[in-house]
Formats: C-alpha cells, sequence, structure tokens
C-alpha cells in the first residue's frame, strides 16, 4: 500500500516537472513568436514589387524608401477628359512606409499604406473639368481607387488614365457641334446626289478621312471635282471648329467663286489631289449633309468638347496685278485688245483660337496661310506708231510696285496650290517679265524686228 502511495507521488512529481519545463522552453517560443516575430522576413515575402525574403524590417524600409524615390523619378500619371489631359501631381499621395513595413505579412504579397486627400483629389479634378465633380456624374471612389493602387504598388512608367470610363452614365446627348451652309446653285443636282449616297459619315476614333477615298467607295456615281471640291470646301470649314487636324489640304490657283478666302478645300482626282482630316478623340462622331435651299448643309455631331473652339482670320493682303503688252501681227495699227482680264492676289491667315470653360482664351494656333497670286492683265496689241509707242508702254506697264511675295511661293503650276500637313500655301506668283522696246526707229523694218521680239519674249503663258 505504501509503495503504490509512493509511485503515485513520484509519478505527479515527474508530471509536474515535465510540464515545468515545456512551459519554460516552449511557452517562451510561444510568446515570442506572438509578441515578438521574428524580423527576418520568410521566403516569398514581397512588398509592391520588392522581394523582401531574407530582410529584417529595418533593411525592408531602407529598400522601401529607395524604391518610393526611385518611383517618383521614373512615374508620370496623367489624366485625360475628352480632349484636355493633364498630369497628376504625385506629391498628391501620402505614403506610410513605417505602417507598411509593420503590416506586411510574412510569406505573401504585400501593398504600400497610401492614401489621397478627397478635397484635393476633387480639386485637381475640378481643374481638369468641372463636369467631373458634378453629383453622380462621375465614380470618384473607384478613380480614387485606381490612382492609390498605381502608388500602393509603385507601378513605373507612363501611366493614362481615362475619366470617361468612371462615368455614372455614358450615353452622353449628341450635339451639334459644328456647321455650315454652302451655296451650290449651279452644281445642285450633283450636290444632291452627293447627300443621297453620304446622308451620313460616321467618323471613327483616331481615323482619317480621305476625299479620294469616298470618291472611290462611290465610284459607280463618277462625282466631278467640282462636286468633291465643293463638299470638301464646306467640310473644312466645320472641321476648323473644332479639334480635329487637317492632314492633307490644297489649295486652287484662282479662290472659286463657291469658296469663301481661307476655307477652300480642292479635290481634283485625275492629279490625286486630296482633302484629307483626322480625328484625335476617343469618340465616334458623324457628319451629316442635307440640301437646303441650294445650298449644302454640313454638321459634325457627338459627345461635346471642353473646350470651344473659333476660326480667326486675320492679316489680309491684296497684291494688284501687272499689265503685260503682247504684240500681235494680226491686228491692225495701234489697234489692242485684253486677252486675260487681270485679278488682284490675296493672302489671309487662318487661325484657331482654344477657348476654356471659364472664357480665357489658352491658346491660337495657325492653321493655314492662304495665297492666291495675281493673275496679270495680259493686252496685245497692233504694230504701234513711233509717237504712240512710249505712251502706250508708259501707260500699260510697270503700275505697280514690286511685291515681295517670292518667299510665300513655290511650284504652284505643279501642285495647283498646295496647302499640305499644316494647311499653309506656296505658290508662284506668276511674274511675268516684260520686254520693252523703248528705242524708236523710223523705218518699218525695225518696227517689225521688234514686234518679232516680242512675240517670242511676251508671250509666256498665264497659268491657271
Amino acid at each position: 500500500m505504501k509503495n503504490v502511495q509512493v509511485i503515485k507521488v513520484i509519478l505527479a512529481i515527474m508530471i509536474t516537472a515535465a510540464f515545468i519545463f515545456s512551459f519554460s522552453q516552449f511557452g517562451a517560443r510561444a510568446y515570442n513568436n506572438l509578441f515578438y516575430p521574428s524580423d527576418v522576413f520568410e521566403a516569398n515575402t514581397k512588398i509592391a514589387s520588392i522581394d523582401a525574403a531574407a530582410m529584417n524590417k529595418e533593411e525592408l524600409l531602407n529598400a522601401l524608401e529607395n524604391k518610393k524615390s526611385e518611383w517618383e523619378e521614373k512615374t508620370e500619371i496623367t489624366v485625360k477628359y475628352k480632349e484636355k489631359t493633364k498630369k497628376f501631381d504625385l506629391d498628391l499621395f501620402a505614403f506610410n512606409l513605417q505602417d507598411s513595413v509593420l503590416e506586411t505579412k510574412s510569406g505573401a504579397q504585400n501593398s504600400v499604406i497610401v492614401s489621397l486627400d478627397g478635397e484635393e483629389l476633387s480639386s485637381f479634378l475640378e481643374s481638369l473639368s468641372s463636369e467631373i465633380v458634378k453629383e453622380d456624374s462621375f465614380y470618384l471612389n473607384k478613380l480614387n481607387d485606381s490612382l492609390v493602387e498605381i502608388a500602393a504598388f509603385l507601378q513605373t512608367g507612363e501611366i493614362l488614365i481615362d475619366a470617361d470610363n468612371y462615368k455614372v452614365s455614358k450615353n452622353e446627348e449628341q450635339k451639334v457641334l459644328s456647321e455650315t451652309t454652302l451655296a451650290v446653285a449651279d452644281n445642285a443636282k450633283s450636290i444632291k446626289e452627293w447627300v443621297k449616297t453620304f446622308p451620313s459619315l460616321e467618323i471613327a476614333p483616331h481615323s482619317t478621312v480621305s476625299f479620294l477615298n469616298l470618291a472611290e467607295e462611290a465610284k459607280e456615281k463618277n462625282f466631278s471635282n467640282l462636286t468633291l471640291s465643293e463638299v470638301a470646301t464646306a467640310v473644312h470649314t466645320v472641321v476648323l471648329a473644332t479639334n480635329f487636324s487637317v492632314a492633307e489640304r490644297f489649295l486652287s490657283n484662282e479662290l472659286p467663286l463657291f469658296a469663301s478666302l481661307g476655307y477652300e478645300a480642292r479635290v481634283n482626282k485625275d492629279k490625286k489631289i486630296d482633302y484629307r482630316f483626322y480625328n484625335p478623340n476617343d469618340e465616334i462622331y458623324n457628319l451629316t449633309f442635307k440640301m437646303i435651299d441650294q445650298k449644302l448643309y454640313v454638321a459634325l455631331i457627338g459627345d461635346s468638347f471642353i473646350y470651344k473652339y473659333e476660326v480667326v482670320l486675320s492679316d489680309e493682303k491684296s497684291f494688284k496685278p501687272k499689265t503685260i503688252i503682247q504684240f500681235d501681227p494680226g491686228l491692225d495699227f495701234n489697234e489692242s485688245k485684253t486677252v486675260t482680264e487681270g485679278k488682284n492676289g490675296s493672302l489671309i491667315k487662318v487661325y484657331r483660337k482654344i477657348i476654356d470653360e471659364n472664357g480665357e482664351t489658352i491658346k491660337k494656333e495657325l492653321m493655314s496661310e492662304d495665297f492666291y497670286a495675281p493673275v496679270n492683265k495680259v493686252i496685245a496689241h497692233g504694230l504701234l506708231e513711233e509717237n504712240s509707242v512710249s505712251t502706250e508702254e508708259e501707260a500699260k506697264t510697270d503700275t505697280n510696285d514690286e511685291t515681295n511675295i517670292n518667299d510665300k511661293t513655290s511650284d504652284a503650276s505643279e501642285n495647283n496650290g498646295s496647302a499640305k500637313n499644316d494647311a499653309s500655301t506656296e505658290t508662284d506668283s506668276n511674274s511675268a517679265e516684260e520686254s520693252n522696246d523703248k528705242e524708236k526707229k523710223s523705218s518699218k523694218k525695225n518696227i517689225q524686228e521688234n514686234t518679232e521680239e516680242s512675240e517670242t519674249n511676251g508671250k509666256a503663258p498665264v497659268e491657271k
């Protein structure tokens, strides 16, 4: 009996000793792991793009600070809304790197703790467009989360955020953004056929429209160059009052009767002379064509622009023609006739003024310099009597001072007045040299020699 009690006591002592020993060993370790975890992170531990495996907290904090500095140098965030873009200030992000390290879970992917102040974000978005901060117009919380996510994972590079993707409703009311009419009474039948063929023309985002391509699509209609030029002129007038860019544009040597100075757009299928324009927006727009009282009506319809675009014509100049005398042996003595009526040349600068939501002009860009060379007046004369030679020549030649317009002209006969890419126009002034024989001869033989020389040097064709 005594032995049994002794054994029980010994077992109790042994169990107690084992419990105390185990608690002292494993309990301390569990306590340390719970309240004082190891400073070294396990494998597969990441925070943003940093591999934190085998790093302690101090090392991770230093690595995170360096990575943040690198991110600020290599990252540019741009927020876009319609045709306006604005660079986002990275200083608006509030980083908490120390808490990010303390909250890092070992063996997992982690992000940096970062936040954005709501008022500062609203102020930035309002500076982009007041439409964005209108109540219930945009999911601003989602936009905030998208910006924060970029910073939380320290994504580098050029990043574009389109605010239009955060609209509550994408069904914006379609508006007439620009419109014009063009008198086409002399060509009404063909223009009506164009309107019937193309009542509406869809302009896809980031696409270019070519009139030669449109003519090819409607090849069976065989639209004339006049019809294509009239429609292109009306479309160009509409395009100028938008943010669309003109990719290719040509002018005639003389301003056509249907066009106003500064707005002509010439198209010629045979010479591959085209009119092309480009839609730089992310939205689809539509050109509509109608005939109203012998006039072609063209309108651009689509989502409204942030900016207002106005066309400004300025620096208009006029150049008087010269008078060229040609001697014609088929005419009687002192007889004359007008071969070509003279016409003034002209120059005008076309600007596009961009106005913001506050009514302030933020930019004025030169769209083109349209130049039309003067058409010289040509008079044919019979042989002149000696007494009248001096009087006729002084009255008909060099009536105007030389105008320095060669800087604005180049290769007019080949291009027929081209205005490509920036739509600026350079043509020749068609200056014609006169050969005036001011020596007076009394014999008929000398007069005939002068006539032959004038016919050789004075009959240079005037380019049309």
